[in-house]
């Protein structure tokens, strides 16, 4: 920085604040230029330091820690109950350092992220940021489960960086971006085969094909039993063989 003074008229520049430092010159006489150093912010938060040169006060604001989502991927289509694969980069753009955070990924019917949306099980972690560093790696093509309580329909895609809060910075307000390939349409999955159907009757001895386990029901009838009263499905071993007549009367809830 530039000093002004009158000719012959001596200043001194002194440091008030650890984490700044005079590097040249400290004393000085007329016109001339200052040299400061200041040490990396550890604590996430912006924080002011002060510089004292003769009777005038130099102020320094030094950034804390940013994080933020510079760029989300997805699809347009998926299912309920499915996955998708999205790629995400993240940007710490402040003056500090960060370690581990996480990043969580959530669903939103209204755009408008909120703690009414649906979080999905799974997250995407980071180890650490250096300030002004991205990274673009550690979350690229990551599959995504979709929560299979969606309804049908067109959702918002969000991505949050630090979503659990381990990491302070100066900015906690832009951590959350949506996708940048607009919104997912999500359909309803459709029922896998080895469940039995609305009104779908089987007659004789069956052997039931699911590859670890089937639903029957609800409403199960066995030779005109129902075997299904007090619960709304039944779900038997791969393998396991039922003799007689049985059907499911009511379409059973594949989510």
């Amino acid at each position: 920085m530039s000093v002004a003074a009158g000719a012959g008229c001596g200043w001194n520049a002194l440091s008030n604040d650890d984490w700044l430092s005079v590097s040249s010159p400290i004393f000085g006489s007329g016109n001339g230029a200052l040299s400061f150093t200041f040490a990396p912010n550890p604590t996430g938060s912006l924080r002011v330091g002060t510089i004292s040169i003769a009777d005038k006060t130099l102020t320094v604001t030094q950034a804390g820690a940013d994080l933020l989502v510079t760029s989300l991927t997805g699809p347009t289509t998926g299912e309920t109950g499915g996955t998708v694969m999205v790629s995400v980069t993240v940007e710490n753009q402040g003056g500090a350092a960060v370690g581990a955070f996480d990043l969580a990924f959530y669903f939103s019917a209204d755009a408008v992220l909120d703690s009414g949306d649906a979080r999905s099980t799974t997250a995407c972690g980071v180890s650490g940021l250096a300030a002004g560093g991205a990274d673009s790696t550690n979350c690229a093509n990551r599959i995504v489960a979709v929560p299979g309580s969606l309804s049908a329909g067109d959702y918002t895609f969000f991505a949050k960086v630090d979503d659990l809060d381990s990491v302070a910075e100066s900015n906690e307000a832009n951590n959350a971006r949506d996708a940048d390939s607009s919104t997912i349409n999500f359909s309803v999955s459709p029922c896998p085969d080895d469940v039995l159907l609305d009104n779908q009757t089987l007659s004789g001895t069956q052997t039931l094909q699911a590859t670890t386990s089937a639903t029957l029901g609800p409403n199960l009838i066995v030779d005109g039993t129902s075997i299904a009263i007090k619960v709304p499905s039944v779900m038997i071993r791969h393998d396991t063989t039922i003799g007689g007549t049985f059907s499911v009367s009511t379409t059973p809830s594949c989510l």
